[in-house]
């Protein structure tokens, strides 16, 4: 939440153009849009971690290709 919204609020609230009710739905609505952005990095993050994971359990196999001696 930045300095400048909770200074508009106060201004907006002064003059008696906002309601308690109306900052309430407005920081709601702002911890609602945090929250989502939240759950997008952990389902990157869960993604990746995955993919991770299953590069470990996959086998390494050599560099270098198999020569046969004739």
């Amino acid at each position: 939440m930045s300095a400048n919204l909770i200074q508009l609020w106060l201004t907006q609230f002064d003059r008696g153009e906002i309601n308690d009710e109306e900052a309430e739905a407005s920081l709601t609505a702002e911890y609602e849009a945090q929250i989502a952005a939240l759950e997008r990095k952990v389902g990157q993050l869960t993604m990746e971690l995955d993919l991770i994971k299953k590069h470990r359990q996959v086998p390494q196999t050599s560099a270098m290709p198999n020569s046969c001696d004739y």
